[in-house]
């Protein structure tokens, strides 16, 4: 089975940081999870506040605006559903608990896809949730949940973390690469790696996985061909050691273009959300 344990970034433009703030991230203007304070009778009563966020929004969209136009064409509009043959439509998107919400089938059925592709009990309902809740800060969030889909049936997932205390910053990781059993070998993986990648291309210039190798054992040989050769990682302990069950760490380095590639898609995104929450406050003070 495909199963696969689990700051600043060096990329970013001084023009990328004056828009996203000092972090390199959107968190620097935060989506406001506040509504306008209301009076008994529902009427709002601190219009003032909105009607600020809203100037600030409109100033900090103009800013972006700025900056994706400044990239110019270097990138094709990220699409994230392909057509695979005879697999009909894929898509890769980042989970929410919104989304646990609106399925509740959804949160037992990544838990059963998990713990049968490893064989073991690797993840519970609560560790699902509380992972899909962390795709709810958008883009601020530093680790999500991406799931594949394919007809509306959840077919696998993966995490993504741009920051973790394991490696220095700026080497963002991957992990948790499932593919349900009856699904694999569909070109399921290769997709939710390319969105993981690309998301962390967005704020990170090297990206770290981790396996366990054992010598001789079929899948263990498949999944290092794949990891360290068609996906392009290096271990940084060299060779196998040749006997014995192993833990091998993993880098490679992010290419200045999909770098750039990741950047104008975290971009994009932050846009979309500030659009939607400019939307979301003007008709509030109408």
């Amino acid at each position: 089975p495909v199963a696969q344990p689990s700051a600043l970034p060096s990329a970013c433009t001084p023009a990328m940081t004056a828009v996203m703030g000092q972090s390199g991230h959107s968190e620097g203007y935060e989506k406001s999870t506040k509504r306008p304070a209301t009076s008994e009778d529902g009427e709002g009563i601190d219009n003032s506040a909105t009607a600020r966020r809203a100037t600030m929004l409109r100033r900090k969209l103009a800013e972006l605006d700025a900056v994706l136009q400044s990239m110019g064409e270097t990138t094709a509009v990220f699409q994230p559903a392909i057509v695979a043959a005879d697999q009909g439509v894929i898509e890769v998107v980042v989970g929410s608990s919104k989304m646990a919400e609106d399925r509740p089938e959804l949160v037992p059925q990544i838990s059963a896809m998990v713990n049968r592709a490893y064989g073991y009990r690797r993840v519970d309902r609560r560790d699902v949730q509380e992972r899909l809740a962390m795709g709810d800060a958008g883009s601020s969030a530093n680790r999500v949940l991406h799931l594949a889909i394919s007809n509306g049936a959840i077919v696998g997932c993966m995490s993504s973390t741009i920051r973790v205390p394991w490696a220095e910053d700026g080497c963002g990781h991957w992990g948790l690469l499932v593919v349900d059993v009856d699904h694999q070998g569909k070109g399921f993986a290769s997709k939710l790696v390319a969105a993981a990648e690309l998301r962390l291309a967005g704020a990170c210039s090297e990206i770290q996985i981790e396996y366990e190798f054992t010598p001789d054992e079929e899948e263990s040989e498949r999944l290092m061909a794949w990891y360290e050769g068609k996906l392009g990682f290096r271990c940084t302990s060299g060779h196998p050691r040749g006997h014995g069950k192993e833990f091998r760490k993993c880098r490679k380095p992010i290419s200045q273009e999909d770098q750039q590639w990741g950047r104008q898609a975290r971009l994009t995104g932050v846009r979309e959300e500030f659009v939607a929450e400019l939307a979301a406050l003007e008709s509030a003070l109408q």
